[in-house]
């Protein structure tokens, strides 16, 4: 026997109730007239004197009732072998529903793969005691998600399947590995994937300030792209760069060089302002704070990962002043000796770097181009023409476990319903036997003069 609030256990102190009403019910005699008290022994009498409870088989009752009724509250469960077979013959479902934008195009049979996805998941469904969907174009992160799920679901065998084309890299053995043992993991195709797909891609800003978009074709064993020029762009949109006076063409320099193998054409969210050695300190840098807003984070994690930015830093050459950490600001590159060289911080939603490095150094151009990549890298819709093999996905998946005794918390439905049963069962014979109880003659008592 468990219980699923055994806080609930509390209210057996309420049994005193039953107690203190039978010990402090008056004894009330029966009169019986007597024409004289002459031959009456005397006796002596207490004021107060211990009795026994009356009623006994009552007190048994109500206290029976009394603790049914504080036990159904505390919600029991009896983990009973059939009760385990029950678990055990049924099945719960996470359903992970590929959302990406190849699943609405057709397939190499024409047919739609979302379309597919819809009616396969509605059999899985149908076979399942409990389901969910979970439609994501992120299948990994599907997957941690549907592993979740089960925590609210009822104790039973819990699968999760996975409905996708199952593009090349789309699910790999790390995220599987993830997923508890005990949890099984399927994976049903639907459709596949066409000989050739053709795209267009995003508006590229590049070398001296061109404005490009390239269209694409890809099959299984070559990949075309179409350039085409579109306008001479403005400045990018979002990003600030602080030179020293006198140095707007090594900064413009700086910058058509962090573009030179081009950036995606859109403003920079959050704005960033960079400065050089030395240039003038903006305002905005009097109410840099910490970095704690999550899209500023994210952005200065990507910087700080940066290759380019790496390998920039450990080449540079020792002409950089010292640059002076102190709070707010924290360390982003530094130099082969360990001297920071870039520091960040942020002030009213926007990103603020400043650096020990020159304008005109390679460090500059890296620092300016690893800002444009991390703040313009957004997803590209997947356009991967070649699948996952069957073989592969057979070797990741893995049938449900056993439900075991420890599935008990997650149980919809306890037995507290045969503990209100024999909580209305026992106040029914309470009140029986509380009718014939008063029903019958008392043997006390009270004799008087008549």
């Amino acid at each position: 026997m468990v219980w699923l609030l055994p806080a609930a256990l509390a209210g057996l102190v309420l049994l005193a109730g039953p107690f203190a009403l039978h010990l402090l019910t008056r004894h009330r005699a029966r009169q019986l007239p007597f024409p004289s008290l002459r031959f009456v022994r005397p006796s002596a009498t207490a004021a107060v004197r211990l009795r026994r409870p009356t009623d006994v088989w009552l007190l048994i009752l109500r206290l029976a009732a009394v603790a049914c009724a504080v036990a159904a509250c505390a919600q029991p469960l009896l983990v009973t072998g059939w009760r385990l077979t029950a678990w055990n013959a049924r099945i719960v479902r996470a359903i992970v529903i590929d959302a990406s934008p190849s699943m609405r195009q057709p397939d190499a049979a024409g047919r739609v793969p979302a379309d597919l996805a819809v009616d396969i998941a509605r059999a899985e469904e149908g076979s399942a005691v409990r389901s969910v969907q979970i439609a994501t174009a992120d299948l990994q992160g599907g997957l941690t998600r549907a592993a979740r799920t089960f925590d609210t679901m009822p104790p039973a065998r819990r699968e999760i399947v996975v409905i996708s084309e199952f593009q090349l890299g789309a699910i790999d053995s790390h995220a599987v590995a993830a997923i508890p043992p005990d949890i099984g993991l399927r994976f049903v195709r639907a459709g596949t994937s066409p000989p050739k797909r053709e795209w267009t891609g995003p508006e590229i800003d590049g070398w001296r300030g061109d404005r490009w978009q390239a269209a694409a074709a890809i099959d299984a064993t070559s990949t075309s792209t179409r350039w085409t020029p579109i306008s001479r762009s403005a400045a990018v949109r979002g990003l600030t760069i602080v030179a020293p006076a006198g140095e707007v063409s090594e900064r413009q320099s700086a910058l058509r060089a962090a573009m030179a193998f081009g950036v995606r054409a859109v403003p920079l969210q959050p704005a960033v302002t960079i400065v050089f050695r030395g240039a003038a300190t903006p305002a905005s840098f009097a109410t840099a704070g910490p970095l704690r807003s999550q899209p500023i984070a994210r952005l200065i994690l990507s910087v700080r990962s940066s290759e380019l930015l790496k390998d920039a830093a450990r080449t540079q050459p020792d002409t950089t002043t010292d640059l002076q950490l102190s709070s707010p600001w924290e360390e982003v590159a530094r130099d082969p000796r360990g001297r920071p060289l870039v520091a960040a911080a942020e002030a009213d939603g926007q990103l603020l770097i400043r650096t020990s490095a020159a304008v005109q150094s390679m460090l500059g151009a890296a620092i300016i181009r690893s800002v444009l990549v991390s703040a313009t890298n957004a997803p590209v819709p997947d356009q991967e023409v070649i699948q996952i093999p069957d073989a592969q996905l057979h070797e990741l998946r893995h049938d449900p476990g056993p439900v075991t005794r420890q599935a008990w918390p997650r149980v919809s439905r306890t037995d507290a319903r045969w503990f209100w049963g024999a909580a209305l069962l026992l106040l029914f014979i309470e009140g029986w036997v509380r009718g014939r109880a008063a029903a019958r003659p008392r043997e006390d008592v009270d004799v008087r003069a008549a």
